[in-house]
């Protein structure tokens, strides 16, 4: 693929008519512009994706003429995203599979010096797969999640996510079967572990406040 741009999607998502032409222009005008997350509509309803709120109302500082607000984080089936910076961050970690492994990439991309979007313009659909096993997909995630943590975050964060997740477990056979795969993974996250440009880290950690305090509305 030879390509500037990618526009990712799964077997059950598609994109709006007019919607990647925009995400290529915007992403011609921005040359440090790596990704663009697209408002997920969803369902035969198209009910918008409860993260495009968070996203389109994202606390983080907006660089100045940047087309959305800065987002560290999108749905892997609703992003177009500029071929270089995906090829120069290692792309998808196939470790990760399925489940929450955008987290890592755009993290990744953002460490890289790379800025990430929300455009609200940009319209992808996901009716979701009634097909999908749903449990495997909560045990990945949890997996997932601990990966993530184990592999960019300080010790100190990685190690109050394993103890959520820990606590979790204790009620959610799922979470545990999740937690067993992480930790039979933990010497290659080891191995593998470089922690996060502080400016990074910083805008994560805010991220997690505010989904904290959105959990408790």
């Amino acid at each position: 693929m030879n390509t500037p741009y990618a526009a990712f999607s799964d077997d059950d998502s598609w994109w709006s008519p007019g919607s990647l032409a925009r995400a290529a222009d915007l992403l011609d005008a921005h040359p440090r512009l790596a990704a663009l997350a697209a408002r997920t509509l969803v369902g035969p309803q198209e009910k918008r994706d409860p993260i495009c709120n968070a996203m389109a109302n994202s606390p983080l500082v907006a660089e100045p003429g940047m087309p959305g607000p800065p987002v560290r984080g999108f749905l892997g089936c609703a992003v177009v995203i500029r071929r270089s910076a995906y090829l120069d961050a290692g792309g998808y970690n196939p470790r990760l599979r399925i489940g929450g492994e955008e987290e890592l990439l755009a993290a990744d991309l953002a460490a890289a010096g790379w800025v990430l979007v929300y455009v609200d313009e940009i319209i992808a659909h996901h009716y979701p797969s009634k097909i999908r096993d749903s449990v495997e997909r909560r045990r990945s995630s949890t997996r997932n999640a601990l990966w993530f943590a184990w592999l960019r975050r300080p010790l100190s964060t990685a190690a109050r996510h394993t103890l959520l997740a820990a606590r979790a477990a204790l009620k959610d056979a799922n979470v545990r079967d999740g937690l067993v795969q992480a930790l039979r993974g933990l010497p290659w996250a080891i191995r593998h572990r470089r922690v996060l440009p502080r400016r990074v880290e910083e805008d994560l950690r805010l991220l997690d406040r505010e989904r904290r305090l959105r959990a408790l509305k």
